[in-house]
């Protein structure tokens, strides 16, 4: 009996040409290539190979290519190729006489990915604008951080990233297109519009605040607030401003997100037991049905009170300690490792 799947990767019949100039953009092709595509990439020589090249252009056929050279060449790797990836400024490619009217003439059927800051239209798309720069603008920096000081920046570069991923879904979307209309595409991907997406829903969230009164702000070690688990859209009692992530314990912190209804009330019911063997519960926490618990139903004072008890316990422990509960009443919730611990945990393991 073969050991072959039955069925192959699910882009193995597809072919990618890969011209994208931003390091965090190479994760697009990445993705396609870990789906099964065949990924050449069209490299400038003399390309910096730092660790975003590795990490983002393994598995990749790498091709010495000079554009501003060798556009003639391009029009011709086009034409038995099924996606071009690139991160050209708007109008770069048309100035060169190889933008996408030329290279749809070359190939029909191409699909055409385009990465910019903010699109192909519109008043910013002449606009240049690193990851700082895409993360203000998206709306995503300014809900980033505590409530009481500036927006602060993800440490680590991010709207590319998102950018790459997001286009890599619009990517196959428009092959999946190809399949029932046999015409190639231009994928036109704004890394402003990708972030925003990570709001989910900022814009509409945003008017229904303002329309309630209150406008978003930045919420620290705070979660959105949860969606209730009734059907039907019912609309909260209450609206709270966010629900406790970070929790600071005797050594440490956990993250632990107080789930509505069935989905949290496993953790839930479990900790408020081991709280009881210990602290004093109020009323509200020693009785609550966490089946039907929804934090929307509670009046602030009340929840409050909630968040406080649990508060109170968590202090009474370190981290690590609240974690072995965890693993071994399986509770979802998890210490906030320092990088230290992190490799301390590597070694423990390697010496067991």
């Amino acid at each position: 009996m073969s050991n072959k799947p039955a069925v192959g990767p699910l882009l193995s019949s597809y072919k990618v040409l890969d011209l994208t100039q931003e390091k965090g953009y190479y994760f697009l092709t990445k993705i396609l290539g870990d789906l099964g595509a065949e990924v050449t990439r069209l490299e400038k020589p003399g390309l910096q190979k730092d660790y975003w090249w590795h990490a983002y252009n393994s598995q990749k056929k790498i091709v010495p290519f000079d554009i501003a050279k060798e556009k003639d060449k391009l029009l011709q790797l086009v034409k038995d190729a099924d996606v071009l990836v690139e991160s050209f400024a708007p109008g770069y490619l048309d100035g060169l006489g190889v933008g996408y009217a030329a290279l749809k003439k070359a190939n029909p059927k191409l699909i055409v990915t385009s990465l910019t800051p903010f699109g192909q239209t519109g008043p910013y798309k002449d606009l240049k604008a690193d990851d700082l720069q895409i993360m203000a603008y998206s709306g995503y920096l300014y809900v980033t951080g505590d409530a009481d000081r500036p927006p602060v920046r993800i440490s680590f570069p991010q709207s590319h990233l998102v950018t790459a991923a997001e286009g890599a879904v619009g990517t196959i979307m428009a092959l999946c297109q190809r399949g029932s209309t046999g015409e190639g595409q231009q994928v036109d991907v704004s890394a402003q519009e990708c972030v925003h997406s990570l709001l989910m829903g900022g814009i509409r969230k945003q008017a229904l605040e303002v329309s309630a009164g209150s406008t978003r702000r930045r919420i620290g070690g705070y979660h959105t607030p949860l969606p209730g688990f009734k059907l039907g859209g019912r609309v909260a009692k209450y609206q709270h401003m966010g629900t406790p992530l970070i929790w600071p314990c005797k050594e440490g912190h956990i993250a632990y997100l107080q789930h509505n209804g069935p989905r949290g009330a496993y953790t839930n019911r479990m900790l408020a037991q081991h709280m009881a063997a210990e602290i004093e519960l109020p009323d509200i926490v020693r009785n609550m049905k966490w089946e039907t618990f929804d934090a929307g139903d509670l009046a602030p004072e009340d929840l409050q009170l909630v968040w406080d008890t649990f508060a109170k316990y968590f202090m009474r422990h370190s981290a690590r300690e609240l974690y072995a509960i965890a693993l071994k009443e399986r509770l979802e919730y998890f210490p906030g490792n320092t990088v230290k611990e992190i490799l301390d945990e590597q070694v423990a393991y390697k010496l067991a």
